[in-house]
């Protein structure tokens, strides 16, 4: 089928192309005196095509038999058959003109053969025979300054016209980026790993397969200096005169990272006539970095080559793509925040760093821990693979109104992927060493055309546009012999018309379109999917000088899609599991099958409105915009397998507000510019209908607490664990005195953000410039289970600053309905070790109790750069630039950033289980333009 398509659309392309060839006029321009007129816009108002003269005044511009040329708004030309030439005519006449000293005035041939004599060492110029003096102070013409003969005291100059023109450019970067975690979980250094026993506090060491610290003051301990295999200091003890007191083990797993990289371009363009023929663009890329992860390496290579060739009838683009990435591992079971949590949680009175494997098994504080450094220990260098080919051939042709185009892709990605764990690892005792196989291959063939008509203040334009895609996936376990086939053929068709009316300072922009898409693994075709677009300006409103400018602009439009093959939902899996049993997650199951399902559909509308004042140096735009989403797709588990269904409804609608001041209030200057831009962005989200019976509806996450579809929630709303309360709402307090846990899960959460306000600024000053880009998000929930588990184990700050709060009122009413009146400590060691706070709630606590605001000011970005011109170096730019980039200034959030995604997924936020931080850099870089 795919070749049928190739024959078939080539045959007709190259059928169209046959036609006749556009006209051109061709000629001079000068002023009342005679002289050229130079970068003069002439305009066909016909076509609404326009072109500026050269320094020459000659311009070639496309026209047919009676086109009106107009130019100094008052100046007008009928074009006349006879006036029209095809453009190699053009050309050749105009070589043969500026190279022939027979076509020139015989009075100027003359005098230059009487006062100039011809340079030997170029043919490109002339110069004086009575001063001895070159024309264009002694340098080799660059052929633009002049191309006629002039009298210009006593001297005369004949420039010839060079021909053709091969140009070679490129630039080459180099970067050296440092990068650091941004916030961290606080975690206390003061309590060691142990509990309370008969009323003291004990530490307890590894043997003991201790997992809290809720152990003694370190300051009160000291090393007994004998033989203990788990510390080479010796069993703490009670502080003695003598003894070394103990130490505080930092356990840090993260280090600064270091990435460089290079790239270089090269371009190479052939010009005849100031029209590209030839041209070759070549990109070559190196980047590797040390991750903030010790001993974790990424690596990444890229070649880019394209060609482009503009014939007589047709230009031709073909190109090749090649990445490949390599990683020491990557995070898809979790790996990453698996050694994050283990050095969180490993207690300060125990060292990971002094050895992590024993006769038989790995040496950690505990054996149902991990030494992080263990994990850590890799047999391969890459344990990651991606590499991405991407090969296509572009066709264009350009026939008067009318351009037609054939664009054909072919990518191929393979992405190989190796889990590893060690021996002895918790949870994978035998170790884990399986590898991951993905082969993605993608076909795509676009085809279409444009047709213009009408005249310069009314044009009208048809567009037709088919993307035919074949898409092909496989995954394999290879260890487990699980094999995963998808493919995927389909095809959208669209059809536009576009009217543009401008008529002074009134415009009027209108778009109609329809599509239809068809697929294989589509339940449903569709082929009524409207779009309808316009814009209603009014310019210059009130006067000429403050330039009010108005805009009214709208749209809307139906569309569908399906979820790409390619997409792996393996990590879905952590919904079945609880977050207790993390340590044993690897997902193998990937879904069954992409057909059978309806493809999700949106309707959106929006409407806006635009004004800028005093020559755009203010501008405003207020825009409302509804989103409607039905039949979308989401994954499930049923009968232990995962599969897709089309599970819920939801709309999200909004507005968002734009202001621009550019060189505001200081003006224009050649000097200095200054570009501020603010966007503010507020929308809401709900979803109105969910296919299941079940009334919370997974998307990611536990299965105790989790993101969810909930009818008339926002999509994504967290679900957990929450207190029991009465009908006012109250805490119901149990008869111990603390909290009542409801045995139902609840909806305790919305991580849709309040607002989002993004603030950009641009100055320039001579040749430095400085960019900032900051934003500040208000609201959204946030999960912290991080904060959680940290409680349970007692290594959390938190922990530590409240375990010895005692005779507590927790704020609710009793079972009976009176107000509570029981006092409680939050860590009695005369009490049960389960009685205390943490412990009691589980491993990650109550989740209602860890819902924290991701408040925030992030600077994204601080870029100062300098830029060195071509009058002091060998080439033409030398750019140096040093930023800051993803600065967290402020966050209202404790733990890492707030916006950091859930495990491995690529875009579930509001979920944070030792979610990895987010990384602040500082880089410089250097660019070289020649």
């Amino acid at each position: 089928m795919k070749n049928f398509y190739i024959l078939l659309f080539l045959h007709l392309f190259f059928n169209v192309f046959a036609q006749n060839e556009q006209r051109y006029y061709a000629g001079y321009f000068n002023n009342k005196k005679g002289n050229p007129e130079n970068n003069l816009k002439i305009t066909n108002k016909n076509s609404g095509f326009y072109e500026f003269s050269d320094q020459n005044g000659f311009v070639i511009i496309p026209t047919k038999i009676g086109d009106t040329l107009v130019w100094n708004k008052k100046d007008f030309k009928v074009v006349q058959n006879y006036e029209l030439q095809e453009i190699t005519s053009i050309l050749a006449s105009k070589k043969q003109y500026n190279s022939s000293v027979e076509q020139t005035n015989k009075f100027y041939v003359d005098k230059i053969k009487n006062n100039f004599k011809k340079n030997t060492d170029s043919t490109d110029f002339l110069f004086s025979a009575k001063d001895g003096k070159k024309t264009n102070k002694g340098k080799r013409s660059d052929f633009t300054n002049y191309q006629k003969i002039s009298e210009k005291d006593s001297a005369f100059i004949l420039k010839k016209k060079k021909i053709s023109e091969l140009k070679f450019t490129g630039s080459f970067q180099t970067l050296l980026e440092i990068g650091s975690a941004n916030a961290l979980p606080k975690t206390q250094n003061k309590y060691v790993q142990g509990r309370n026993i008969n009323g003291n506090l004990v530490w307890r060491g590894a043997e003991t397969n201790e997992m809290f610290s809720f152990g003694p003051d370190i300051s009160t301990l000291s090393f007994d200096g004998n033989l203990y295999q788990y510390d080479e200091n010796g069993r703490l003890v009670p502080s003695q005169n003598g003894l070394k007191p103990a130490q505080i083990y930092k356990n840090r797993i993260l280090q600064n990272s270091i990435k460089n990289s290079n790239n270089l371009t090269l371009n190479t363009a052939l010009k005849i006539a100031d029209l590209q023929l030839f041209s070759m663009k070549l990109d070559l890329g190196n980047s590797k970095e040390n991750s903030i992860f010790r001993n974790n390496y990424i690596n990444d290579n890229h070649l880019n080559i394209s060609l482009l060739r503009d014939f007589k009838f047709i230009k031709v683009t073909f190109g090749y793509k090649l990445n490949e990435e390599k990683a020491t591992n990557s995070n898809r079971i979790g790996y990453f925040n698996r050694l994050f949590q283990n050095a969180l949680l490993t207690p300060i009175s125990f060292s990971n760093e002094q050895g992590n494997l024993l006769v038989d098994k790995q040496r950690s504080y505990s054996s149902l821990a991990d030494n992080p450094y263990y994990l850590l220990e890799q047999n391969k260098k890459y344990n990651y693979i991606d590499n991405q080919k991407n090969i296509f051939l572009n066709l264009e042709k350009t026939n008067k109104n009318f351009k037609y185009f054939i664009n054909q892709s072919y990518e191929k990605i393979v992405n190989k992927n190796i889990d590893f764990y060690n021996p002895f690892t918790v949870g994978f005792y035998s170790g884990l060493n399986s590898e991951r196989l993905q082969n993605d291959e993608n076909y795509n063939l676009n085809f279409g055309a444009n047709y213009s008509f009408g005249h310069y203040d009314t044009r009208s334009s048809i567009f037709f546009n088919s993307l035919i895609n074949s898409a092909k996936s496989e995954i394999n376990y290879l260890q487990f012999n699980q094999k995963y086939q998808y493919n995927r053929i389909s095809q959208d068709y669209v059809l536009k018309y576009n009217f543009d009316f401008r008529n002074n300072n009134f415009k009027f922009n209108l778009d109609a379109a329809n599509s239809f898409y068809i697929s294989n693994t589509a339940k449903s075709e569709h082929y009524w999917l409207p779009k309808l677009n316009f814009s209603l300006g009014l310019d210059d409103a009130f006067d000429t000088y403050t330039e009010h400018n108005f805009k009214i602009f709208g749209a809307y439009g139906k569309s569908v899609n399906e979820v790409n093959i390619n997409k792996s939902f393996a990590n879905f899996a952590t919904t079945q599991i609880l977050s207790s049993q993390i340590q044993s997650f690897f997902p193998t199951n990937e879904v069954l099958s992409f057909k059978n399902l309806e493809p999700i559909s949106t309707t959106e509308k929006k409407i806006g409105l635009q004004y800028n004042v005093w020559r755009n140096r203010i501008n405003f735009e207020a825009v409302y915009f509804h989103k409607s989403i039905t039949d979308d797709v989401f994954p499930t588990f049923e009968n232990g397998n995962l599969v897709l269904k089309n599970i819920g409804n939801h709309i999200n609608n909004g507005f968002e507000l734009n202001l621009q001041l550019n060189n505001f209030p200081f003006g224009y200057s050649s000097n200095f510019r200054d570009n501020h831009k603010i966007t503010f962005t507020k929308y809401r989200s709900e979803v109105t209908q969910v296919n299941s019976q079940e009334q919370f509806v997974p998307i990611a996450g536990f299965s105790n607490v989790y993101r969810a579809l909930v009818k008339g929630e926002a999509l994504g709303s967290i679900v957990g664990i929450a207190y029991q309360r009465d009908n006012s709402g109250k805490i119901i307090i149990g008869n111990d005195g603390f909290p009542l846990v409801s045995p139902n899960l609840k909806v305790i959460g919305n991580p849709i953000p309040d607002f989002i306000i993004k603030f950009s600024h641009e100055f320039k000053i001579y040749d430095f410039s400085l960019n900032i880009d900051w934003e500040w998000r208000k609201g959204g929930d946030v999960w912290n289970g991080t904060a959680a588990n940290l409680d349970y184990y007692g290594r959390s700050q938190n922990s530590a600053d409240q375990r010895n709060i005692a005779n507590y009122t927790f704020a609710g009413v009793l079972q009976n309905g009176a107000p509570n009146n029981i006092l409680v400590d939050f860590y009695n060691v005369n009490q049960s070790f389960e009685n205390n706070l943490w412990y009691r709630y589980g491993f990650t606590g109550v989740a209602e109790n860890y819902i924290s605001k991701a408040d925030q000011i992030r600077l994204n970005n601080i870029l100062l750069s300098y830029t060195f011109r071509r009058n002091i170096l060998p080439f033409n730019e030398l750019k140096i630039s040093a930023s800051i980039n993803n600065f967290i200034i402020w966050s209202k959030y404790k733990g890492v950033d707030a916006t950091q995604n859930f495990y491995n997924s690529r875009d579930i936020q509001g979920l944070d289980f030792y979610n990895l931080p987010s990384v602040k850099s500082y880089a410089l870089q250097i660019a070289v333009k020649f």
